[in-house]
């Protein structure tokens, strides 16, 4: 079921204003709203594959979309409710843990 989702309608990201678009139209999309999903689960797999793209994108670019999610993400959370509060924080520590390994792989 998660790999049905649309996460981008292309399938390259050429520049790094696509990155912040992405990041910022997947964040807040209707596909993270717990109403949607039944399964914390399912949640997490969402949480997974978004903070995955980092290491399937070039450097500079994954940069720039971890950059622009977490924009998305601070613009966003005055408006969280409690019920939300813990899958917004598994989605950050999730895009914190990719970012990570791209610096580890990156050599920094």
């Amino acid at each position: 079921m998660i790999d049905a989702l649309p996460l981008h309608k292309c399938s390259r990201l050429c520049t790094p204003c696509e990155a912040s678009h992405l990041a910022a139209s997947v964040l807040v999309a209707p596909h993270w709203q717990p109403a949607d999903w039944g399964s914390l689960v399912l949640q997490a797999a969402l949480a997974e594959r978004l903070s995955e793209l980092l290491l399937q994108l070039p450097e500079q670019v994954a940069l720039l979309y971890y950059a622009a999610s977490l924009k998305t993400l601070r613009r966003e959370w005055f408006g969280i409710d409690h019920l939300r509060l813990n899958k917004f924080l598994m989605l950050i520590r999730k895009f914190l843990n990719q970012t990570l390994r791209l610096l580890q792989a990156s050599s920094w």
